[in-house]
């Protein structure tokens, strides 16, 4: 008889892998194997296997599932159509690369073969992946099944079975295609490395050292950026790292396109570095165990080289990624890879690029790559690091061979791992969990920062931007270039900035769908979701309808467009965009948001769309011929006319489309609007968009980048020639301006530019505004002219001067200037007072006749015409001839008469060079303005200015000033003016007779023609002093300017009307008391400087006190020095002073100051104790207690003692001071001046104590001023208040340490105020105090210290919270930062309840440590219901019944919500979950729920479904993949069980994975239904029942039902039929299941096992003997026959070769079955 084993019960190992099951009702990953050395296929082969089994009673279509070893590639094989999975079964998939199926035959059912991976021994993941790769089916993590030659070959990783199907095993005997019925090991596992070094900057080499706690462990690591793998090499000695790094790899050589000319949309050929390229050592260490699972990898980058932190001048990133994530053909991000794409574009209409759909062009989850960060900053500093997601950004710059990467904060321990981080350090925001490494985009191989630059010129404006900076970036430790690391303007940037959920606020983006090289036939442009709310989509179309329509062209338009969109933001961001030239908008590129509401503290969250400014790198001239309007000539380029084609109604490119350019183009029908455009660009003009301003921002970023320029040139190898590109820049910025004048006028119809002159007196006295512009030193491209400020604006567009007094002064009047009388035109001319140009024609007056003349009697090289049409008088010249024309004046230029000629010229080739010239009789050049070829900007007098050079008309005037100095104007038409002023080039002669124009072989062609147009002498009026008149007495004018203006503004002092005592600080009684000044000011408590009278202060005391003194004032003070206050007491300070009015009475304090002197424990009231030599004891006392240095130190209070104020200098010292005192003997706190106040300064640890035995009683308001921060203790501090204390008196905590009120025996019953720093309670310090109001203002903590469960907090008042916590202090801080309620026992298990009224003043933060929980059992109300509660730290906030008042918001970031019948439903606000937080419990919220990625909700339904869920919610979004965890109670029933009702919409459900905690229900669904989210439980048949009912046995185990009846009376009861597939109503119906053969000296023993009954375990066991020695050893197994629908046979070997002996067939039933 075979014996037969009863069950043993089996439990869950505490740290074994946990699996989760993303999907009820799915197929999972059963079991994997890698190194297969004993299962082959049908073919022999031993081959990689993947075994999926479906658990569910019923049939599952795996039709388009995928199968992967990656979690970011999932779709690497995809079942085909028509695969189907019965219920219970298993299928099996065979892994490898094609030529390792040597075999290729087909395979028999539920067997397929995947042909595009195999699975990794050292470990990578199995991924199980829906239809598209989307949704997660279930996944394996890494883990090392078995590399040759270690004792782990052959075996398995597995799910256990039964209660333990979630966990994970390693089994050394695998059982393809049917349960895992073996024993097995959990795969638990390793705690990673250590490493003896931190990342960094070194001058030097380094030695690393690794180090492990694992026993049996094995460390491997790599340099060159690869995970390690159980291949890698075994680490054995520390490691030394020199200078450089790893110079095995070379991933520089890799080409990152396909190279040659890819044409549109690539260009840009990769090329192979010139050189060697800089590498550092990086480091990837992870620990290995045989029968374990390998840890994770820890990273770290060492960047040696003798320069230090000099090496590069900017931050330094780091990233590592397995090479194949970046290079490998299959799945690399970086590289075109080998993927199947169409290769026949251009040539066939409607193809594809190839090079568009390669990998990098690859978007989503899917081509995201996990790596590892480091960001070191200039000076080494680690900035951060950690875990991260990689993917490419961009869109077709992906095709350039330098890429921008998008980075993704993926750290285990959530997003809130990278805070306090200042990554730009112009942003406040710290905390990120996203930002890009761009490559400049499309001028990736130029500047390489216009778009930076861009962003940084718009700065001023505050609209919002990417911040930007450059860093270098090595990959692998390789050197990949300069980068710019950039802000990412998404859902995250939105909260971080503005603090907006993405249930608040709406992002928009307007892009364009052609025409472009994919639909050449389209041509649109239209808004498109973003972010936020979807909804308000409809808001912004509904705009552009009504701009559409002219509805904002007519009365009140602009204030209906202003109430929609923030009209000046609006400006600003066309005339910026338009400024740069960027083509590639508005119809594109275009990004806007707005909040939700119409509520909130910030001026922007006012519900209005606002433009953010974004992808300017088609601007500033990009030297690109795809770019609307380039020019290779950047001169003429800068000319291009970007307002017309951002406003053009039929423009022709994909970006300029008419729904593009409708809202700007439409609003110009404003009046309003245009007029309020024209002088906002005229404001940028003079300012923040002058040439001297963005040459200035430009040369800042040359500065930052040229450091960094020969080494990234020489690693792409581009740019050839930076200084080239940065100097077309600087072109573009300079000859901007005055296109843009020009442009302006011409579209609206004006007559060009006048200049504007705005003034003041004294700039203390008033500041002065022209439009938009403050005209402050602070106001971006004012400076030092705010008194005296010019600005060039347009004629006949009415500009709004205001004028504001400061205090003390007030407005008076505007004044303008009046042309003065006489003057008039001297000489003039015209082109078009001529029919013909010949020698000696002359058609005007005041000038003498024509002289022309060339260089060569060849016409064709140069010559002379007249064309008024094109512009007046010509010249040309060409292979380096010149023609010259002259004409004299009549009479030499008089000082102070102005000689003025329009001209133009074209182009001008090498060496060429065209000009005008004034000179004497002789022919001597005295002022010369001139333009050589190649040159940007014109030259005056042979030296360059800033002038930029340009083919529009010009206007130039020069101002005879002396007989040998000149001021000149140079204006283009309709542009800005420019002024220069100097003296006349040096001849003997210096008087003006004649004016020159020259044209020195500018080219052929029309295009090279010099022209003059016109021109005159005008002499100034008689007197020429400029006069001015009174224009207006209001403060705000708007003058329309016809030509050249000036306005000053004249201020008046208010005189004074009051004195006002100004008293010296409070000091010490007996001592000199400090300067009291006595100040006669004026309404505002200025003092008016012009006053000049006696003034008698009169000084009265205690006992009798009284002085009077007397002192003239002198600019309105007084001053009284020297005077004594000999004892301690009130003063009062009395002044007078003519007819002014009486100062009001001003009382000082005389205390009394006292330092405690002995360094041993000593009493209080012993005189000689003290410095003074007297006891201090009074309510002006004021007493020092130093640090003590060597010991602990008691002050004894040994009777009844008054202090007004303590201060405890704790210094450096390490120990402590305690005020303590006998029995009966009080101290009381009391001043006679203000708030007692306790001081605690220093910065040792040592903690400050007060224990009175007496008692303390707080007579007043009592101020805890703690500012050490460096004391230790987790309790209370710096300042421990013990023992008892009593009184009325309120408590203030103040300075950015710690102070603990500790202990029972509180009576006080006044108020507690959190200012700043912690104040911690002790349970029992609440217990009996009778204080009424508990406030926490922004920047303080109150905190909670009793450790134990529970803890009842006895708060006889509101508490009021406000902020997120302490301040003064870093954000390390170990006690703790976070918090404006904080709960920190230095332990876990306890739970602090709070049953008074918690109320939130502003938002605020609840911080609960992990272990611990806040049990919130009274009402949680708010003072508006903007404010949002934010819950932080990996414990537990419940929110009760009482919670019901509360209306604002939650923000859940780590740890555990939980509802206990809390019906909050009043709040309209949302409640966030994010990454790693759970809700769970019973209880209803208001508004919307939004549950993001990594978040759970928890349910633990009853035993029968019900019709009410437990929680409730106005709406609910699920955004990523967020859990629904379920655990049905011991003895529930099948059936949908409600979980979450909504009133409104649910979005996202099909982000949610149920994950079933029940041993009776591993199978189950959500379903949502009526606004209603379920879990639908379905039962699994036990195979036992199912087996008796096969065969109409009792299935309630009864009779012949029972597990050991033999109905057929065969020797084998029910469980032995069952398990070896035998009929239990026939004897040995299909034969006897056990046999036993031999095989070359050994016993071979097969037996047969059933399928599907998988609760049973069948193994072999040998023995040589039987009875009570029998001792029964395992034999192992393996599968000899599975080619049966219902059974499978195992072989097993004896071990005892040649002897005799037994075996025995064991069935176990496994627990729980």
């Amino acid at each position: 008889m075979i014996p037969r084993l009863r069950p043993m019960r089996l439990y869950l190992p505490a740290a074994a892998i946990l699996l989760t099951s993303y999907l009820s009702a799915a197929p999972v990953i059963n079991e994997v194997q890698s190194t297969n050395t004993s299962l082959p296929d049908q073919y022999g082969q031993l081959l990689d296997w993947v075994e999926i089994h479906n658990p569910t009673a019923a049939p599952i279509d795996l039709s388009g599932y995928h199968l992967s070893d990656s979690s970011s590639n999932r779709t690497k094989f995809t079942f085909p159509s028509g695969t189907t999975l019965g219920a219970g079964q298993f299928l099996i998939v065979w892994c490898g690369q094609t030529s390792e199926f040597p075999a290729t035959g087909p395979y028999p059912a539920n067997q397929l073969r995947a042909t595009n991976f195999a699975i990794s021994a050292g470990g990578e993941p199995i991924v199980l992946a829906g239809p598209g790769g989307s949704t997660l089916i279930d996944e394996y993590p890494a883990l090392p099944i078995g590399t040759s030659g270690s004792p782990a070959v052959g075996r398995s990783l597995g799910r256990g079975t039964g209660p333990n199907a979630g966990v994970l095993y390693f089994y050394n005997i695998p059982t393809r295609g049917a349960g895992n019925i073996t024993a097995g090991s959990e795969a638990v596992p390793l705690d990673p490395p250590t490493v003896s070094l931190d990342g960094g900057i070194y001058a030097t080499g380094q030695t690393v050292s690794l180090s492990t706690t694992v026993t049996g462990g094995t460390i491997r690591y790599s340099l060159d950026g690869s995970e390690p793998t159980e291949s890698s090499p075994v680490y054995s000695a520390p490691l030394p790292l020199g200078t450089g790094g790893n110079n095995a790899t070379s991933y520089s050589w890799i080409p990152t396109n396909p190279g040659g000319d890819a044409g549109f949309p690539l260009y840009d050929n990769w090329q192979a570095p010139q050189g060697p390229v800089a590498r550092i050592h990086v480091l990837r260490a992870r620990v290995f165990k045989s029968g374990g699972a390998a840890s994770r990898p820890v990273t770290k980058s060492y960047i040696i080289d003798p320069a230090g932190t000099d090496r590069y001048a900017f931050p330094v990133v780091s990233i590592a990624s397995d090479p194949a994530n970046l290079f490998s053909d299959r799945t690399g991000i970086y590289v075109h890879g080998n993927n199947t794409y169409s290769t026949d574009w251009p040539n066939t209409p409607g193809a594809v690029p190839a090079g568009l759909w390669a990998n990098y062009f690859q978007t989503g989850s899917d081509w995201e790559r996990t790596s590892h960060l480091e960001f070191f900053e200039r000076d080494g500093t680690r900035l951060l690091e950690g875990t991260i997601g990689l993917r490419i950004n961009g869109n077709t710059t992906r095709g350039r061979p330098r890429k921008a990467l998008r980075i993704y904060n993926r750290n285990p321990a959530g997003p809130t791992t990278w805070t306090d981080t200042a990554l730009f350090p112009e942003r406040e925001t710290r905390s990120w969990s996203t930002f890009l490494l761009r490559a400049a985009g499309n001028d990736w191989n130029q500047s390489l920062f216009r778009d930076a630059l861009v962003s940084a010129i718009a700065a001023p404006t505050g609209i919002d931007r990417q911040a930007a900076r450059p860093v270098v970036l090595f990959l692998n430790g390789e050197y990949w270039g300069l980068h710019n690391l950039r802000e990412r303007i998404d859902e995250n940037w939105i909260f971080h900035r503005y603090g907006l959920t993405e249930d608040q606020f709406t992002m928009l983006e307007v892009t364009s769908g052609g025409p472009n090289f994919l639909n050449p036939t389209s041509d649109f442009s239209w808004p498109v979701y973003d972010s936020g709310v979807p909804a308000l989509l409809d808001d912004y179309k509904d705009i552009l309808v009504r701009a559409g329509n002219n509805e904002f062209a007519g009365a009140g338009g602009y204030a209906a467009l202003d109430a929609r969109i923030d009209v000046a933001n609006f400006i600003d961001y066309s005339a910026l965009t338009i400024w740069s030239g960027n083509t590639d908008w508005p119809g594109n590129n275009m990004l806007l948001w707005r909040s939700a509401t119409t509520t909130g503290s910030h001026p922007r969250l006012d519900g209005r769309w606002r433009y953010v400014l974004k992808d300017n790198d088609f601007a500033l001239g990009l030297n690109l011929p795809y770019v609307p309007g380039h020019d290779y000539n950047v001169t003429a380029m800068a000319q291009h006319n970007t307002l017309a084609y951002a406003t053009s109604e039929t423009g022709t490119t994909w970006a300029n489309n008419e729904i593009g350019t409708r809202l700007l183009r439409r609003a110009m029908g404003n009046s309003e609007f245009r007029n309020k455009f024209i002088n906002r660009f005229a404001d940028l003009l003079n300012t923040t968009l002058s040439a001297a301003a963005t040459t200035a921002e430009l040369d800042e970023h040359i500065a930052a980048y040229q450091p960094g320029i020969a080494e990234h040139s020489a690693r792409w190898p581009t740019p050839l020639n930076w200084t080239n590109e940065v100097e077309r820049v600087r072109g573009y910025v300079q000859a901007r301006p005055a296109a843009l004048r020009g442009h302006i006028a011409g579209k609206f119809g004006l007559v060009g530019t006048a200049q504007l002159g705005v003034a003041l007196t004294n700039t203390n006295h008033g500041v002065l505004s022209v439009n938009t512009l403050r005209l402050e030193p602070s106001t971006h491209g004012i400076g030092t002219n705010a008194a005296n400020w010019a600005g060039t604006y347009f004629r006949g567009v009415p500009v709004t001067l205001r004028a504001e007094a400061k205090p003390g002064y007030r407005f008076v009047a505007w004044s303008n200037s009046v042309a003065p009388a006489g003057g008039g035109v001297v000489a003039s001319d015209a082109a078009t007072n001529y029919t013909s140009w010949t020698n000696g024609a002359n058609r005007g007056t005041g000038f003498g006749p024509w002289s022309l003349n060339t260089s060569t009697t060849d016409s064709r090289r140069a010559g002379t015409f007249l064309d008024t049409g094109r512009g007046g008088w010509g010249l040309y010249a060409n292979n380096e001839q010149l023609s010259w024309v002259y004409r004299s004046l009549s009479n030499a230029l008089q000082v102070g008469q102005t000689f003025t000629a329009r001209a133009k010229h074209g182009s001008v080739d090498w060496p060429g060079e065209v000009g005008f010239e004034l000179a004497n009789s002789n022919g001597g050049i005295l002022f010369k303005f001139s333009l050589p070829s190649g040159s940007l900007t014109y030259e005056i007098n042979g030296e360059p200015t800033e002038i930029p050079a340009t083919t529009s008309p010009l206007d130039l005037e020069v101002t005879l000033v002396t007989s040998n100095s000149y001021s000149a104007r140079i204006t283009p038409v309709g542009g800005t003016t420019y002024t220069n002023s100097g003296t006349l080039l040096a001849e003997s002669d210096r008087a003006v007779r004649r004016f020159i124009a020259y044209n020195y072989s500018a080219g052929s062609g029309g295009a090279a023609d010099v022209f003059v147009t016109s021109m005159q002498v005008t002499a100034p009026a008689s007197g020429a002093a400029t006069n001015y008149a009174l224009f207006s007495t209001s403060a705000t004018i708007t003058p329309t300017l016809s030509n050249a203006a000036n306005f000053i503004a004249t201020f008046a002092v208010e005189p004074a009307t009051t004195l006002s005592i100004v008293p010296s600080a409070v000091g010490a009684a007996g001592t000199p008391l400090g300067t009291v000044q006595v100040r006669a000011v004026n309404s505002i408590g200025d003092a008016d400087g012009n006053y000049q009278g006696l003034v008698i202060l009169t000084v009265t005391g205690p006992g009798g006190f009284s002085q009077v003194l007397q002192g003239n004032a002198v600019n309105g003070v007084a001053e009284f020095a020297g005077l004594n206050l000999p004892r301690s007491g009130s003063y009062q300070f009395n002044a007078v002073s003519g007819s002014l009015a009486a100062a009001p009475t001003v009382s000082l304090a005389a205390n009394d100051a006292a330092v405690f002197l002995p360094t041993n424990n000593a009493v209080w009231h012993v005189g000689g104790n003290w410095d003074t030599g007297t006891v201090p004891n009074g309510t002006r006392a004021v007493v020092t207690i130093p640090a003590n240095p060597a010991a602990d130190r008691n002050v004894t209070n040994n009777a009844p003692t008054t202090v007004a104020s303590i201060n405890f200098d704790q210094g450096n010292s390490a120990f402590r001071n305690r005020i303590n005192g006998t029995t009966g003997q009080s101290l009381t706190l009391q001043s006679a001046e203000g708030p007692s106040v306790i001081t605690v300064t220093g910065t040792g640890v040592g903690h400050a104590n007060i224990e009175v035995a007496g008692g303390a009683i707080l007579s007043n308001t009592l101020v805890l001023d703690v500012r050490n921060t460096g004391a230790t203790n987790a309790e209370y501090g710096a300042l421990r208040l013990q023992g008892i204390w009593s009184g009325e008196g309120d408590i203030i905590k103040r300075g950015a340490g710690m102070a603990g009120i500790t202990g029972a025996g509180k009576t006080f019953a006044g108020q507690v105020v959190v200012e700043q720093g912690v104040l911690t309670f002790s349970e029992p310090a609440l217990t009996g105090n009778s204080m009424t109001n508990y406030t926490v203002q922004p920047g303080g903590q109150l905190r909670l210290s009793s450790a134990g469960n529970p803890r009842n907090y006895l708060f006889k008042g509101p508490l009021n919270l406000a902020g997120s916590g302490r301040s003064g202090v870093p954000d390390s801080e170990n006690l703790g930062v976070l918090g404006a309620l904080r709960l920190e026992t230095g332990s876990t298990g306890t739970t602090a309840l709070l049953t008074n009224n918690l109320h939130l003043t502003a938002s605020a933060d609840i911080h609960v440590p992990s272990g611990n929980a806040i049990r919130l059992d009274g009402p949680l109300t708010t003072s508006t219901n903007t404010n949002v509660l934010a819950k932080s730290g990996g414990g537990t906030l419940v929110l009760s019944g009482h919670a019901s008042a509360f209306t604002g918001g939650l923000a859940v970031s780590r740890g555990v919500l939980r509802f206990d019948a809390a019906m909050l439903t009043n709040t309209v606000r949302a409640l966030v979950l994010t990454n790693e937080t759970v809700l769970t419990g019973t209880g209803r919220w208001g508004g919307s729920l939004v549950a993001r990625d990594g978040s759970a909700l928890a349910f633990f339904p009853g035993l029968s479904p019900g019709d009410v869920a437990p929680l409730q919610a106005g709406s609910f979004a699920a955004i990523g993949t967020v859990t629904i965890a379920v655990t049905p109670g011991e003895g529930a029933v099948t059936g949908a069980y409600p979980l979450l009702a909504v009133d409104g919409t649910a979005a996202g459900l099909d982000n949610l994975s149920l994950a079933l905690a029940s041993t009776n229900f591993p199978a189950g669904s959500l379903s949502f239904s009526n606004g209603t989210l379920y879990a639908v439980l379905s039962a699994t048949v036990n195979p036992a029942t199912a087996w008796l009912a096969q065969y109409g046995l009792p299935t309630d185990g009864s009779g012949n039902g029972a597990a050991d009846a033999d109905p057929d009376g065969d020797g084998l009861d029910n469980l032995f039929e069952r398990a070896l597939f035998l009929n239990p109503l026939v004897a040995e119906s299909r034969g006897w299941p056990v046999t036993i053969g031999s095989e070359v000296e050994t016993f071979v023993v097969t037996y047969r096992v059933a399928r599907d009954q998988n609760d049973l375990t069948v193994s072999a066991e040998s023995s040589p003997v039987l009875g009570t020695d029998a001792v029964w050893t395992a034999l192992a197994s393996e599968i000899s026959d599975d080619t049966h629908a219902d059974y499978v046979i195992y072989r097993a070997v004896l071990p005892q070769a040649g002897t005799s002996g037994f075996v025995r067939i064991k069935v176990t039933v496994r627990a729980g079955e």
